[in-house]
């Protein structure tokens, strides 16, 4: 079922009469919008206006001290839950009804509302997109367009950093131990797991950043033959929060696999199918990866039958810490905005997902400021 339809059925089946479910559920579009109206007010009410990026701190926690899903209940917008089923939890960013509420208002900016509503309407907005030739395309073309002015290293494995009087960096490259120097140490690591690479971490800074955590998503590339229901990208919403326990293994469950992009009908649609699909699959854990995981989770994956394949092939496995975040008390306690007030403190700034939740946007745009400033 294509996911807009599905969507649209599910608010039938929560606004309609039995009677009435004859209807084209394209009239369910009129109660999503509305609901989508009244988000982006409460949104305002809660948080004022304010530019994409990082929300400021509520006065009131009480209206969204809460996980999303019962954030979403409280305010009569559970028709929603479908569409942040899958722009929210299905990326990665948290299960719905065990996420701080906040995380979802700080994705679902009301520019990005909009947008969507736009989109629907016919605006010629793209809802979804993607790099035809990979996100690594990207990062290829700046570094070819910057060559002159960036000296790119990579390939390298940073062994420590001390950021004052002054900035040096210290990596083997090439089983050669180095020493960069800097002005500014800008910071894009997960602060959590990488804090102990930081000479001369503060005990404020180590405080904040060991009260972090994160899931952890697993990408595998594979190949599997061509199936009769190809599509771009396939979605199993409910194995995600059901983990599993491959047989014969001891220690904590792993995630299912709940989806995978089919890379030839993403970028080149138009080309014919050899028989042989390249695919991407995805695995998600709300908490961090641990020793034994990563084995456990190819058995997981390479059990397909349900997605109608009978044999794949992996090629890369990358079980990844996902999604860096503070829980509900953190939050309540205001660590986030206590990152930020430490932006061009100690020749640092901070721009990974650690504290800009993915935001691709607000990170390349932060090392253009004089200052290293917020987020």
């Amino acid at each position: 079922m294509d996911y807009q339809d599905r969507v649209l059925e599910e608010v039938e089946m929560k606004t309609t009469w039995k009677c009435c479910r004859c209807l084209p559920d394209s009239l369910q579009n009129v109660p999503i919008f509305s609901a989508l109206i009244k988000y982006n007010q409460l949104h305002e009410s809660i948080f004022g206006k304010f530019p994409y990026g990082l929300p400021p701190k509520p006065k009131d926690w009480s209206k969204i001290d809460m996980t999303a899903t019962e954030f979403l209940k409280k305010n009569g917008l559970e028709i929603l839950e479908p569409v942040f089923l899958y722009t929210q939890q299905v990326q990665g960013y948290g299960l719905l009804d065990q996420i701080p509420a906040f995380y979802l208002l700080w994705w679902h900016h009301p520019d990005v509302i909009n947008g969507t509503v736009r989109g629907f309407l016919g605006s010629g907005e793209y809802l979804v997109s993607v790099l035809k030739n990979g996100y690594q395309s990207l990062w290829k073309k700046m570094v070819e367009r910057h060559s002159t002015e960036v000296n790119y290293i990579t390939g390298a494995k940073v062994t420590g950093v001390k950021r004052t009087p002054t900035v040096e960096v210290k990596y083997m490259h090439a089983g050669v131990e180095k020493t960069l120097e800097a002005d500014i140490f800008i910071s894009a690591i997960d602060l959590r797991r990488f804090r102990n690479l930081i000479t001369d971490l503060d005990p404020e800074e180590e405080q904040l950043f060991g009260r972090l955590t994160s899931s952890s998503l697993t990408t595998t590339l594979y190949k599997g033959k061509t199936t009769e229901h190809e599509h771009t990208v396939e979605w199993w919403f409910s194995r995600m929060g059901n983990p599993v326990s491959p047989p014969g293994s001891t220690g904590k469950p792993v995630a299912q696999f709940y989806g995978h992009r089919n890379s030839r009908m993403v970028a080149r649609p138009s080309m014919p199918s050899n028989g042989v699909e390249l695919r991407v699959a995805y695995q998600y854990m709300d908490r961090p990866i641990e020793s034994g995981d990563a084995s456990k989770l190819l058995t997981t994956l390479e059990n397909l039958t349900t997605a109608g394949e009978e044999k794949v092939d992996v090629l890369l496995q990358k079980p990844w810490d996902y999604f860096s975040r503070f829980d509900a008390q953190g939050l309540r306690e205001g660590l986030l905005w206590k990152i930020l007030d430490l932006q061009g403190q100690r020749n640092t700034g901070f721009i990974g997902s650690s504290v800009c939740f993915e935001h691709s946007f607000v990170a390349l745009s932060l090392p253009r400021s004089a200052q290293c400033p917020c987020l």
